[in-house]
This record gives C-alpha cells, structure tokens and sequence, in this order.
C-alpha cells in the first residue's frame, strides 16, 4: 500500500516510546504503520 505521510519522532518521543514495555512498543509501531496507509478516523483519534 501506499503511504499517506511520514512521521518524525522527536528524541524525545524516541526515548520515552523506548521507555516502554515491548508489548506497548509494539502496539505503537502497529498503529503508526496502520494510521500511515488506511483512512480511519477512529485510529487518527487516538494517536
């Protein structure tokens, strides 16, 4: 699929991302990914 934007972490949202649990991590990259190719409201919302 094709991306809609990028994104660009600060360092310090890099670090405090890698603060977290892996678990949480993981759910982060997902979203971010997910967010990146599919038009939904509902997810853009919660980032």
């Amino acid at each position: 699929m094709d991306k809609k934007f990028d994104v660009f972490f600060t360092d310090e949202a890099k670090a405090f991302i890698l603060s977290l649990d892996i678990k949480l991590q993981n759910k982060i990259a997902y979203n971010i990914q997910k967010s990146r190719e599919i038009n939904d409201p509902k997810l853009l919302k919660k980032l």
